[in-house]
């Protein structure tokens, strides 16, 4: 009985593997995101595209001191 109990152990870690093996390469994208699947600014895609509804611009929700000319060094800064 326990060389049947190891035998299914083996078989089914070496399956795993296996597996894991040829789905591994499915799993990610080498050459990064297809254009238009980032959903960064540039893209020109929202999350609607995918999660579908209607995007809507909120102002004032997140709010710095940072100046309009970037950041600099050794200075403190609040963003909300």
């Amino acid at each position: 009985m326990k060389k049947h109990v190891y035998f299914f152990i083996l078989a089914g870690m070496l399956l795993f593997v296996v597996l894991l093996a040829g789905f591994g390469e499915d799993l990610g994208n080498s050459t990064g995101a297809p254009p238009g699947n980032t959903n960064s600014p540039g893209d020109g895609q929202n999350c609607t595209h995918c999660m579908g509804g209607t995007a809507t611009a909120v102002t004032g929700w997140i709010t710095s001191n940072v100046p309009a000319d970037g950041y600099k060094n050794d200075s403190i800064y609040t963003i909300t």
